[in-house]
């Protein structure tokens, strides 16, 4: 089996793991944020509102996660 976390390291006294997980999904907003911004810009749109939307999103989407994580722990 696959350890899950990629590495870690101490930063301030906290303990930081990045695991294959995070990297995954990172990897994928990445590669989904470059694809949409290529297509507005090919459509002629302004790529800055994209991101910066997806900005937001990213965020509403990982407090989001989380405030379900503890309601439904």
């Amino acid at each position: 089996m696959i350890d899950p976390v990629l590495f870690s390291f101490k930063l301030f006294n906290f303990q930081v793991q990045l695991t294959w997980y995070g990297l995954i999904v990172m990897s994928g907003v990445l590669i989904g944020a470059w694809f949409a911004e290529r297509e507005v810009r090919r459509r002629g749109e302004n790529g800055e509102v994209l991101i910066d939307a997806m900005v937001w999103a990213v965020v509403a989407g990982i407090v989001g996660a989380r405030l379900w994580y503890v309601m439904n722990a």
